[in-house]
């Protein structure tokens, strides 16, 4: 009898243990927060860095450097196991660097950060270029 309780017992814990602890830990990894995110690229005026715009209700604004002028591409995002996909739906420029791509990722790199990670075609959009990092906005 005390074998069949203390057998209970340890698969009791067992369990309960590792449910709070996987709880834990998938509570302590970063997310992705809809807001503006900015590369600070010191190379170029300010006017010219490249921002997401990651709105509350999917949809994003990716503002790109195209070098002559500033590009805009819109669409849809997800958020999946610490990567942000973006799904382009319109672009406002042609006969730039990404102008055929259709899928972006992006890496979460802390609760207040972005990591370009690159896109389907393996190509930059614009200055935009593989392990850039956005910095999500203070908002006022």
């Amino acid at each position: 009898m005390k074998r069949t309780l203390l057998a209970m017992g340890l698969v009791f814990l067992l369990f309960f243990g590792c449910g709070e602890t996987s709880q834990t830990i998938s509570q302590q990894a970063p997310q992705a927060n809809p807001g503006e995110y900015i590369h600070q690229d010191r190379t170029v005026e300010e006017q010219y860095w490249p921002t997401l715009q990651l709105d509350t209700d999917g949809s994003f604004t990716f503002t790109v450097n195209l070098l002559s002028s500033m590009g805009q591409i819109t669409g849809q995002y997800s958020v999946q196991d610490q990567k942000v996909v973006l799904t382009v739906g319109k672009r406002d420029f042609d006969g730039f660097l990404g102008d055929d791509v259709k899928l972006i990722y992006f890496d979460v790199a802390s609760e207040d950060s972005l990591l370009f990670r690159g896109t389907d075609t393996g190509e930059p959009i614009g200055m935009t270029e593989e392990m850039d990092l956005f910095v999500r906005k203070e908002t006022d």
